[in-house]
C-alpha cells in the first residue's frame, strides 16, 4: 500500500464513484508517498500530490480529479466550465499550471543546496474518473504542460502505476536531462514544501476557487519567501519609473531587484532588461540564481542580461573594448580609463554600437560604481509615462552607504540626474547576517555602525535570526589551518544539517589567474589538497563565468569578490595572509574585512596564526580589537530575545542607541 501522508484514507470525504479512486491509489507502490489536498506554496490546493520515490526516475505528480461526464459539460473556456445544471466551475488546466509553478518557486530556494532538485520532474495531470478523454471538449484534453487520462486508465491500478512511471520517464527524455539521484536532502525538502501546508485536521474534499482571485494575480505570485509585506509591496507596485534602495548588508536589496525584474518580465514580456553588477563573480551568481528561480515561470530569462558595467560598456560603444584591453590586468589603470571614456560617452563623443535601449535597468552594489557610470546607464532606460504625464526612466538602484570597500568610489544620488525625492527606500530588516555575527562585524569595523545610523530613518535595526558568535581556528601554517577547517566543516555537515555547498571560504588572492601564477597560488594548492577527499572546491572567483553555483562543493571566493555573496557558513581564511592589501591604495582594509564577516547567515569561522594588535596588519588589529569588544558584550547580546512585529513575524529588534552602547561604550 502506498503511504498516505495526510490524512489516512479513512478520513477522506469523497462520495460515490470517487471513493474508488482511493482504492486505486492504495494499491500503488509502497515506496510512493501521497498527499490529499495539501495547500501548497501560493495557497492553491490540488486534489493529490504523489512523490514517486523511484530509484531511476523520481518525480512529483500533481493530480486534479474530476467526475464529469461529457453530457454534463455545457460549455468550456480557458478559465471556466459551465455544467448542465448551470453550475460554474474553474477550468482545472490553468489551475494545475499555477500549482506546478508555485511548487517550483517554493523549491527554488533550495536548488543551489540540493543537487538535482532543479532537474526533478514535476508533472501536473487531470484525471476524468468516469469518462474517456477524447470525448471531452478540446480545452479539457490537456496541452504541452498538463497531461490528461480517463476512465480507461483511472480504474486499473496497474495502468495508473504504469502511466505515472512512463510519464515521468518521458519527461526526462523530452527535456533531455538526466534523472537526479534521490538524496535525503531532496526528500526532506520535498516533504517540507508539501507537508508544510497540511493545516487541516481532516480533509474536506473541497478545492478553493481561483476565480475569487483578482484578474492580475498571475503577476502576483510569491517571489521569495523571505520578503516581508513591505518589500512585497515594493516589488508588486504598478507604478513604473526609478527607485533607489538602501540598507545595511543583507537587508534583501538584491533579492528585491531580482523579484522586480521577474515582475517586469511578466508584465512586459517583449521588453529587454539589463541587470548591472559590480563584479563578475556576483554577476554569474545572480544569473544562475535568476534562471533557477524563474526558469519555470512566465518570465522569459532570455530577455534579461546580467553584466558587469565594463562588459556592458564594451558592447554599447564602439572601440571601448580595444582601449580597455590595453590596460590588461592593471585594475587601477582600467578604472581610470573607464572614467575617461564614460565622460566622453556622456558628452556624445563616442559612437554607439547597435545595442538599443532597455525596458528596465537594475543596478546592484551602486556604492562600488562611479556616479558617472550610473548617470550613463540612465540614458539607456526607456522612459515610461507616469500618472502625472511625465516620462521617467524605469531604473532601480540599490546601494549600501557603509559597505564600500574601494577608495574614491561613492554613489551620489543627486548627481545621477534623477529626481529621487520620495523614491528612496531605506530597508531595516536584515535577512542574511545573524544579529550576533553582525554585532561582531561592527565591533571589528565600528565605522559601519556610524554610517548606517546616519542613514537610518528607523529607531531599530531588525534581524530575522540570531546567529552564532565566530569560531576560531588557530594554526601555525595555512596547511594546518586548512586541515582543521576541513574537519570542522565535516563536523557541521555530519551533525548540524549543513551541506558542503553551504560553506564559502574567502581567501586573500586578488586577480589570481591560472595562466599567470602568482605567489598566492599556494593558497589554492593548500585548500585543494585539504578538501580533496570531500569533493574538492568550487573556485567561483577563479572560474567566474564558468563557476557552477549549483554544485554540492565547498565554494572558495577571493576577498575582493565577496560583495553580494552569501553563505550559511563563511570562512575568513588565513588572517595574516591578507596583509598583501596593506599597500594597496585602491582598497579600504577595514571595510573589506567587515564585508566578509557579514556574508554569513549562521556561522563565521576565522583562521589565523596569532591574534594580536599589530599596527602593520590592519586585518589582525581589527580582528583583535573586535574580539576584545565582542567578548565584553557577548553575554548581553545572547540574552536578547525576539519580539513579534506588526505583521506577525518574529524578529530580533535592537535600538540603534543600544548598538552604540554595545560597541562604542563597552
Amino acid at each position: 500500500m502506498a503511504k498516505f501522508k495526510n490524512p489516512h484514507p479513512d478520513n477522506f470525504k469523497y462520495s460515490g464513484k470517487e471513493d474508488k479512486f482511493l482504492e486505486i491509489l492504495c494499491q500503488l507502490p509502497e515506496e510512493w508517498e501521497i498527499w490529499h489536498e495539501p495547500k501548497l506554496h501560493g495557497g492553491l490546493t490540488p486534489d493529490f500530490v504523489i512523490w514517486l520515490n523511484d530509484v531511476e526516475h523520481p518525480g512529483i505528480i500533481i493530480i486534479e480529479l474530476k467526475n464529469w461526464l461529457r453530457k454534463y459539460v455545457k460549455s468550456v473556456t480557458s478559465d471556466n466550465i459551465i455544467l448542465s445544471d448551470h453550475r460554474e466551475e474553474y477550468n482545472p488546466i490553468p489551475k494545475l499550471k499555477r500549482v506546478k509553478e508555485n511548487l517550483n518557486e517554493a523549491l527554488s530556494k533550495h536548488y543551489r543546496m540540493v543537487p538535482g532538485l532543479q532537474d526533478l520532474a514535476i508533472v501536473p495531470i487531470l484525471c476524468f474518473w468516469d469518462e474517456h478523454v477524447h470525448k471531452m471538449p478540446e480545452l479539457l484534453q490537456g496541452d504541452i504542460e498538463v497531461n490528461v487520462f480517463g476512465k480507461d486508465i483511472a480504474k486499473d491500478h496497474k495502468k495508473v502505476e504504469a502511466y505515472f512511471s512512463d510519464i515521468i520517464k518521458n519527461y526526462y527524455a523530452e527535456v533531455e536531462v538526466q534523472a537526479p539521484v534521490t538524496s535525503i536532502d531532496m526528500k526532506r525538502t520535498l516533504r517540507q514544501y508539501i507537508d508544510l501546508s497540511t493545516r487541516v485536521s481532516f480533509a474536506q474534499g473541497k478545492i478553493s476557487d481561483p476565480r475569487t482571485h483578482k484578474a492580475d494575480d498571475k503577476h502576483k505570485k510569491p517571489i521569495i519567501s523571505t520578503l516581508d509585506k513591505y518589500q512585497e509591496r515594493m516589488v508588486f507596485k504598478e507604478q513604473l519609473g526609478h527607485q533607489v534602495l538602501s540598507g545595511v548588508s543583507g537587508t534583501g536589496k538584491t533579492i528585491i531587484l531580482l523579484a522586480r525584474a521577474n515582475w517586469f518580465a511578466r508584465q512586459f514580456p517583449k521588453e529587454r532588461q539589463l541587470f548591472i553588477v559590480n563584479q563578475m563573480v556576483l554577476c554569474n551568481n545572480l544569473r544562475q540564481k535568476y534562471r533557477i528561480q524563474y526558469s519555470n515561470s512566465q518570465a522569459d530569462t532570455s530577455k534579461i542580461q546580467f553584466k558587469t558595467f565594463g562588459k556592458w560598456f564594451k558592447s554599447a560603444y564602439k572601440g571601448v573594448g580595444v582601449v580597455l584591453n590595453k590596460a590588461k590586468d592593471d585594475q587601477d589603470a582600467k578604472v581610470k580609463l573607464i572614467d575617461t571614456l564614460v565622460e566622453k560617452a556622456l558628452d556624445n563623443k563616442l559612437e554607439l554600437a547597435k545595442n538599443g535601449k532597455y525596458g528596465a535597468i537594475f543596478i546592484d552594489e551602486a556604492h562600488q560604481m562611479h556616479t558617472s557610470w550610473i548617470k550613463l546607464l540612465t540614458k539607456f532606460a526607456i522612459s515610461f509615462p507616469t500618472k502625472q504625464q511625465k516620462s521617467t526612466p524605469n531604473i532601480w538602484i540599490s546601494y549600501d552607504n557603509g559597505q564600500g570597500i574601494y577608495r574614491d568610489r561613492k554613489f551620489i544620488g543627486k548627481e545621477v540626474g534623477l529626481d529621487l525625492r520620495g523614491r528612496t527606500h531605506r530597508l531595516q530588516r536584515v535577512y542574511r547576517c545573524g544579529m550576533m555575527p553582525w554585532i561582531f562585524a561592527a565591533c571589528c569595523y565600528p565605522a559601519s555602525l556610524e554610517t548606517y545610523r546616519d542613514h537610518s530613518v528607523s529607531e531599530y535595526l531588525e534581524f530575522v535570526r540570531k546567529g552564532a558568535w565566530p569560531k576560531a581556528i588557530i594554526g601555525d601554517t595555512l596547511q594546518e589551518q586548512a586541515s582543521k577547517l576541513k574537519e570542522l566543516i565535516k563536523n557541521f555537515v555530519n551533525k548540524e544539517n549543513y551541506k558542503f555547498s553551504d560553506v564559502t571560504i574567502f581567501y586573500a588572492v586578488a586577480g589570481y589567474n591560472q595562466d599567470l601564477p602568482t605567489k598566492n597560488q599556494r593558497v589554492k594548492s593548500i585548500l585543494d589538497k585539504a578538501f580533496d577527499d570531500v569533493g574538492g572546491i568550487e573556485w567561483v572567483a577563479i572560474n567566474k563565468e564558468r563557476a557552477n553555483w549549483s554544485s554540492n562543493r565547498v565554494r572558495a571566493c577571493s576577498f575582493t569578490s565577496s560583495q553580494g555573496i552569501d553563505a550559511p557558513i563563511s570562512v575568513f581564511f588565513g588572517a595574516e595572509s591578507f596583509d598583501i592589501f596593506n599597500e594597496d591604495s585602491w582598497v579600504k582594509p577595514g571595510a573589506l574585512f567587515y564585508t566578509v564577516l557579514t556574508r554569513s547567515t549562521d556561522v563565521i569561522i576565522i583562521t589565523y596564526k596569532e591574534l594580536k594588535n599589530d599596527p602593520n596588519s590592519p586585518f589582525l588589529s581589527a580582528l583583535f580589537n573586535g574580539y576584545i569588544k565582542a567578548k565584553e558584550i557577548k553575554d548581553k547580546v545572547e540574552k536578547l530575545n525576539y519580539v513579534y512585529d506588526e505583521d506577525g513575524n518574529s524578529v530580533y529588534r535592537v535600538k540603534w542607541e543600544t548598538f552604540d552602547s554595545f560597541i562604542n561604550k563597552s
